[in-house]
């Protein structure tokens, strides 16, 4: 089953549903940023093109957005100014992310059947990023992710590529959106096991969630806001239900104080805490049928893939 969260990043950013071109870094980073880190750390341009053979004319044509870099020279440039894995996230625009595109655009296909239709695009495009970054390089747990998807649709055991995935995400002490995307569907896959050994705390992804949902464009807000839903979910799944009320509680507060709150996340928020409220099997339905009647009233200024996520999600 696709996320809300993910089926709203391909509605605003990747409706072509094209896998992410891989060999160059387009205008998602900010340049001027990394520019203002050379120059604080007074390094020269020309020793740029003297470590990582990036021409002086080059260098200042990509900085001005006329041209696009290779990505050797970015992670090159970002060796040398000396900026972490996590530090270098924040350089790139929110949804622009490669690393973001494949894993959204993966987990899409996965969701609506069409995985074995992009296999020779993925496998091309992800062979790229082996080797580079190492253990940090996101495109590891794509791969990974992509793996897992593969086992599981041949009914192959694929608790090995759940547990390495699990056990990175649980490890990462500064939570980016990459790492939000993939514990959220991490979740959703250990909810289907039914499998709570695994479950990780949940803890620092609510946190994150409600401090960056109201700080974000509202393009990536409505992909949180998603995102926040899907984790109120899965928590109740989990029979965490105190634990998803305080979240709804907490995302319908927090987009309340900053006027962002909109007639229909309050609609469906108000319902979700009335759906776990709900004190029987028969009140619960009840909820959700006038839930999905609401959603039906919406279908035509909302998403195509949204309305199939809350059919499937309701029925």
């Amino acid at each position: 089953m696709i996320s809300l969260g993910v089926n709203r990043m391909i509605a605003e950013f990747y409706a072509s549903e094209n896998f992410p071109m891989t060999v160059t870094f387009a205008v998602g980073i900010d340049r001027e940023r990394l520019d203002n880190v050379r120059k604080a750390k007074n390094i020269p341009v020309r020793v740029i093109e003297e470590q990582i053979q990036l021409s002086k004319t080059r260098y200042y044509r990509w900085l001005n957005y006329e041209i696009d870099l290779p990505a050797e020279y970015v992670f090159g440039m970002k060796k040398m100014f000396g900026i972490s894995n996590d530090e270098f996230w924040d350089f790139l625009e929110p949804g622009t992310s490669e690393p973001i595109q494949a894993l959204s655009l993966l987990d899409y296909w996965e969701g609506k059947g069409k995985l074995s239709d992009h296999k020779r695009q993925l496998d091309h495009e992800l062979q790229k990023h082996d080797e580079t970054e190492g253990k940090a390089n996101p495109y590891r747990n794509v791969r990974l992710l992509y793996q897992l998807y593969q086992k599981r649709h041949l009914h192959q055991d694929y608790s090995v590529e759940l547990s390495r995935l699990t056990d990175e995400e649980n490890e990462i002490q500064n939570l980016t959106l990459f790492d939000v995307i993939l514990t959220v569907i991490l979740l959703q896959i250990h909810t289907e096991l039914s499998d709570l050994s695994l479950f990780p705390d949940t803890s620092d992804l609510e946190l994150w969630l409600i401090r960056h949902v109201v700080t974000e464009k509202h393009s990536m807000r409505e992909a949180l806001i998603g995102f926040t839903i899907d984790l109120a979910y899965t928590l109740e799944a989990n029979r965490r239900t105190r634990r998803a009320v305080h979240l709804l509680g907490s995302l319908m507060s927090v987009l309340a104080e900053a006027h962002y709150l909109t007639t229909y996340t309050n609609q469906i928020i108000d319902t979700l805490l009335a759906s776990f409220h709900a004190e029987n099997g028969e009140e619960s339905d009840r909820v959700r049928q006038n839930l999905w009647g609401y959603i039906e009233r919406y279908q035509d200024v909302i998403p195509e893939g949204e309305t199939a996520y809350w059919q499937t999600q309701l029925s």
